[in-house]
């Protein structure tokens, strides 16, 4: 019993923390507010939606350590379940797309922790998005669009 208490504590958290930060003044823009039309998005996955948010940026795949030496600030991280060796670049990043997770997975309590959108749950991220590849996230509905413009 006392289990089922924290999670839904946990959950009350989370939530309140979302209310205020929307209703500090900070609001989620909506598709259309970007500088790029509509028909320039091609959809590519579907996942997850465990840190509501909107994001763009280019694409990041980290399969091990070693590649975080090539994130940049900003960043869209495509990894395959996340890594405690990957937080130097998560720090910097502008999402999170993981193939492997749900709501209690490492990646999505590190989107909420650290308020990115996140995307997990999508089964082939690392193979269908390349490095460099110009993404928008839509943490809202959990979709990966390829920005093409």
């Amino acid at each position: 019993m006392p289990r089922l208490l924290t999670k839904i504590g946990q959950r009350t958290r989370t939530k309140q923390r979302i209310e205020t930060r929307e209703s500090s003044g900070v609001s989620y823009p909506k598709v259309d507010v970007f500088h790029f039309a509509v028909s320039a998005l091609h959809k590519r996955l579907e996942g997850l939606a465990v840190s509501k948010g909107y994001a763009t940026g280019k694409v990041a795949v980290l399969k091990d350590a070693y590649d975080c030496d090539k994130v940049e600030n900003g960043d869209i991280l495509v990894f395959i379940d996340c890594n405690p060796d990957f937080i130097s670049a998560v720090r910097i990043a502008g999402a999170l797309i993981a193939d492997r997770g749900g709501h209690t997975g490492h990646a999505a309590i590190v989107g909420r922790e650290l308020s990115l959108p996140t995307v997990v749950g999508t089964f082939g991220g690392t193979t269908t998005l390349k490095d460099g590849m110009r993404v928008f996230v839509d943490a809202m509905q959990g979709v990966v669009y390829e920005i093409i413009c």
